[in-house]
């Protein structure tokens, strides 16, 4: 397991501790967004690359494109769960979409603020297992502990991070140092870039949060583990500061990836964005919308009106998050 930087440099390298393997049926689904531009498309990849399905996110008028993220989140291997947000223009919207994966019908699951609803400067989001509970069971297979949805302001915003476990049909918040927290000092506009994995081996094979800073933030990157410890701490030294730098995990290789580009690492599929962005795309909205009742309310009013309020009554850093140098 190593830290590996945008030019491909390993950063550290620690004993690497064999543990058991997580039976997670989502975790060889992929999701791609488009970038901003054009339609807030997703599509959903099956393990062989195939497309499984493709729909439209957020209403058809939202142009600030969208990220996702795909886990299980419910427990149910029938279905992959992914999880969309706006990019920057929509509220901090976070809604999540269950997708067959027989027959890549899609269905929304729920949709729910991450912050104050006045808060449009856009979101990152990952989804991880960082509070192993709640171990879930179907027949003889052990599904594992579900994952929780992790997001963060993008640029614009403080380097603010809540982690949400679906219940009751929304996302709650979950306990402990993770639930809602600085990565950075508290008064850092640059937002964060998100990502999630077993960064330090552990036995309850939770996920550490992976966190890089936005625009402006020295290039840094923190890890958290699940305890709100910060387990490390580099800078990616190829990166331009001013572009800050975005974060991804390879679960096959252990490593942290980094790079300085400006998309997420979830809007980076050529295809999707040509059709995003391509004019002739009115079957494309017939025939993804139309089966998803409640997802096209285009992002307005409370959708998208500023950050204010509590919002941006600075929190206390969590243990070792000092500011940018």
């Amino acid at each position: 397991m190593s830290l590996t930087d945008s030019v491909g440099r390993n950063r550290f390298r620690p004993t690497l501790t064999v543990l058991e393997g997580r039976e997670n049926p989502a975790s060889g689904y992929a999701a791609s967004g488009a970038i901003a531009g054009g339609l807030p498309l997703v599509q959903v990849t099956n393990p062989n690359g195939s497309i499984l399905a493709q729909f439209v996110a957020f209403d058809s008028s939202f142009r600030g494109g969208v990220r996702v993220a795909t886990g299980n989140l419910d427990g149910n291997p029938n279905v992959v769960d992914v999880v969309a947000v706006p990019g920057p223009g929509g509220g901090p919207l976070i809604r999540v979409f269950a997708v067959d994966i027989t027959t890549g019908q899609v269905t929304q699951e729920t949709t729910f603020f991450a912050f104050d609803s006045g808060f449009r400067n856009g979101l990152r989001v990952a989804v991880g297992q960082i509070d192993a509970v709640g171990q879930e069971t179907t027949g003889a297979t052990d599904l594992g502990p579900p994952e929780q949805i992790i997001v963060g302001a993008d640029a614009g915003g403080g380097p603010r991070v809540s982690i949400f476990q679906l219940q009751g049909g929304t996302g709650v918040q979950i306990p402990g140092p993770l639930g809602n927290f600085f990565a950075f000092n508290s008064n850092f506009r640059g937002g964060v870039r998100l990502a999630a994995g077993e960064v330090i081996a552990n036995t309850s094979n939770e996920d550490d949060v992976i966190v890089g800073a936005g625009p402006g933030g020295g290039s840094e990157v923190r890890v958290f583990a699940p305890d709100g410890s910060v387990v490390r701490d580099f800078s990616d030294l190829a990166v331009d500061p001013s572009d800050g730098v975005n974060v991804a995990f390879a679960p096959a290789t252990g490593q942290i990836v980094t790079d300085g580009l400006s998309s997420d690492f979830s809007q980076r599929n050529v295809s999707l964005n040509a059709a995003s962005l391509a004019v002739t795309q009115s079957a494309v909205v017939t025939t993804t919308t139309a089966s998803l009742p409640g997802t096209t309310a285009p992002l307005q009013g409370s959708d998208t009106a500023p950050l204010q309020g509590s919002d941006t009554t600075p929190l206390q850093p969590t243990s070792g998050s000092v500011p940018l140098s």
